[in-house]
């Protein structure tokens, strides 16, 4: 991965890791006003339930690091299967907002503003600012 002259390499998978979560909850409170919460390190929350999950990984293939990032986001979910997503440990986004989403429009929109922060922290170099906009969201 390159290393930019700000000394923070665009490839480190947290610095994905908190672009996912700003984008998450950023959409999930401005577009759909549902008040999220992120709990360290890679879940949103709503109520005390499990609304999603961020994991990253990355690999260095063939002198590249690639980065994966998975988010696992609960839209219209109705049966949440084992004891550890419980229906009083998990939440989908349709339960809350008392309708069925369109999960393609969700994917277009989680998308366009994770690009927005890509983009802008590879110009600008400035995690803290998109980190900033969140840190209230942190518990």
């Amino acid at each position: 991965y390159k290393r930019q002259a700000y000394s923070i390499w665009v490839g480190d998978p947290p610095m994905i890791w908190v672009m996912a979560a700003a984008a998450i909850a950023q959409v999930l409170n401005e577009c759909y006003k549902v008040d999220v919460r992120i709990k360290w390190p890679n879940d949103i929350y709503y109520n005390q339930k499990k609304l999603a999950g961020i994991l990253t990984e990355s690999e260095n293939i063939a002198g590249r690091i690639i980065i994966v990032a998975g988010i696992g986001l609960n839209i219209n979910n109705t049966d949440f299967g084992s004891d550890y997503t419980a229906p009083e440990c998990a939440v989908s986004l349709s339960e809350i907002l008392k309708r069925p989403l369109d999960r393609n429009a969700m994917l277009a929109d989680l998308l366009n503003n994770f690009e927005k922060k890509y983009s802008y922290l590879i110009k600008k170099g400035d995690l803290k600012s998109i980190f900033s906009k969140i840190a209230s969201l942190v518990y």
